[in-house]
C-alpha cells in the first residue's frame, strides 16, 4: 500500500515552525541492568526524557514565529511533533542554537536542540 511521506512538522509553544527542514528525536527511559552476585537480576527504569534536534531555514527577515527563537533559548517551552502518526508534546528548554550561512548558495540555516521530560501523546 502506498503512503504519503513528508517531513515531520515541529511546533514551539503551539506555533508551527514552518521552515523546519529535518529533525531527529531521541527518547530514553534511562533503563539500566541491575546486577547481583549471579549477574543481571532486573532492569531499573529511570526518568523518561527526550532530545529533539532540528534544522531550520532562516529567512533574512527571521523565522515566522511571533517571538524570536533566540529569545526562547533557555526559557521553558512546549515542543510538539508528529511521532508515528500521533502528536507528541513535551515541556523543556531549547538548549542550543547554531547558525550557518553560505554566500555561494545564499543559504541560511540553523540547528536547534530541545531537551525535555516525559512526553505526552495527544
Amino acid at each position: 500500500m502506498a503512503g504519503i511521506v513528508r517531513p515531520f512538522p515541529i511546533y514551539l509553544n503551539g506555533e508551527k515552525v514552518a521552515e523546519a527542514m529535518s529533525s531527529t528525536e531521541d527518547r530514553t527511559v534511562n533503563a539500566e541492568n541491575q546486577y547481583g552476585v549471579d549477574g543481571v537480576v532486573a532492569q531499573s527504569i529511570g526518568a523518561d526524557e527526550i532530545k529533539l534536534d532540528f534544522d531550520a531555514i532562516i529567512l533574512i527577515t527571521g523565522m515566522t514565529l511571533s517571538v524570536s527563537i533566540d529569545d526562547l533559548l533557555g526559557t521553558p517551552v512546549a515542543v510538539g511533533m508528529i511521532r508515528n502518526g500521533v502528536m507528541m508534546q513535551s515541556s523543556g528548554v531549547l538548549s542550543t542554537s547554531n547558525y550557518t550561512s553560505d554566500s555561494k548558495s545564499g543559504k541560511g540555516s540553523a540547528k536547534f536542540t530541545f531537551i525535555g521530560g516525559e512526553p505526552t501523546f495527544l
